[in-house]
């Protein structure tokens, strides 16, 4: 054990060398000392292999980074045994968990172990993760009532107001986040029943229930390829969907509503459309409480909770109501007035094709 080390970073790896190599040249490019003259930390990182069959154990054995340890396991054993043998055998007072298949922007990392030491109320912190595009893929995570769980603002441009605000959730992935050492153990690490799937919001609601909160910290940015490793989830059903919902169902207070493709099937049978089609420029989410639904029947208080709820479910969900209640036009002018306002021009099309729907 290195006592000098303060925080260790994770890094579970099943193939997909290539991956691994840009990752770890891109944290270390932001760890290292000659980078920065005070590091706000010591690192150290330890890479658990799941038994890949590439190149990976002979390049990793030809890499000299400092404080760089590896494990190879004998046979493939998933995401969550990886990270808590690598827990198991990490220096830090902080764990990293991050995945193999990232890009490492300065500073990213330093923050979220910043947010752990400046709040003991805090007890998992998670980044903001963005496609190669610059488009977002994680900015938090929220449930519908059927636990199916999804990436808040998933799509949106990097730098938008909704996705820079640092906010509590439910859930962030473990693709980038941090937690202390003690609290994991205190809470058993992963559960390794999970399969490559569920592990972290599972995780997550654990830390909550331990009266900690779940953080989602815009400050830390990572580019993600995302899904890199092979064999995710095995099988069309996900097994590990069917065990968490089991585990969770009636103890999670949904923050989504339920996935409105039923309630677009249903629209498209009265209008004799596919809504769902126009839908797939869109995957955003709203978390306005259910107890404000009966709120959401005119434009004015819909705005008022845009307010009161930066979480943003799908704005095609409201031109469906005006839709489903044969709105006034003028009506439904003002709902794309407000869309217009917070989710700039994909969603805009979406209401002007909706409003030809209406007009034929």
């Amino acid at each position: 054990m290195n006592s000098d080390v303060q925080v260790s970073i994770i890094m579970p790896l099943y193939n997909a060398y290539s991956y691994t190599r840009d990752c770890l040249q891109s944290l270390y490019a932001c760890v290292s000392k000659a980078n920065r003259q005070t590091p706000p930390f010591d690192y150290e990182v330890v890479l658990v292999d799941n038994a890949s069959y590439d190149e990976t154990p002979d390049e990793i054995a030809k890499l000299d980074y400092p404080r760089l340890s590896y494990h190879r396991l004998e046979t493939n054993k998933g995401f969550a045994v990886a990270c808590n043998h690598g827990a198991a055998r990490a220096s830090g007072d902080y764990l990293v968990f991050l995945n193999n298949d990232m890009i490492v922007f300065p500073g990213a990392l330093d923050v979220l172990v910043k947010a752990l030491r400046a709040n003991d109320a805090i007890g998992i912190v998670g980044s903001r993760l963005l496609y190669p595009d610059y488009t977002v893929q994680h900015a938090g995570m929220a449930t519908d009532v059927n636990l199916d769980w999804a990436h808040v603002f998933r799509g949106f441009p990097a730098e938008h107001p909704f996705v820079l605000q640092r906010r509590s959730m439910l859930a962030v992935t473990a693709a980038c986040c941090a937690i202390s050492k003690a609290l994991f153990e205190q809470l058993g690490g992963f559960d390794e029943a999970y399969w490559n799937s569920h592990e972290d919001v599972d995780l997550c609601l654990r830390v909550r229930e331990a009266g900690k909160e779940v953080l989602y910290e815009p400050g830390s940015v990572l580019l993600h390829y995302e899904s890199m490793t092979e064999g995710r989830i095995p099988t069309k059903v996900d097994p590990s969907h069917e065990l968490f919902r089991e585990r969770w169902r009636g103890k999670v207070t949904p923050d989504l509503e339920q996935k409105t493709r039923i309630f677009a099937r249903k629209l498209g049978e009265r209008i004799g459309h596919d809504l769902q089609k126009l839908r797939e420029s869109s995957d955003c989410y709203r978390g306005v409480p259910y107890e404000s639904w009966d709120q959401t029947d005119s434009a004015r208080s819909y705005r008022a909770l845009m307010r009161e709820h930066l979480l943003v479910e799908e704005g095609v969900a409201l031109l469906e109501e005006r839709v489903r209640l044969a709105a006034v036009e003028s009506e439904l002018d003002l709902c794309r007035a407000q869309l217009e306002r917070f989710y700039r021009n994909p969603l805009v099309r979406v209401a002007r094709r909706i409003k030809r729907i209406l007009k034929g």
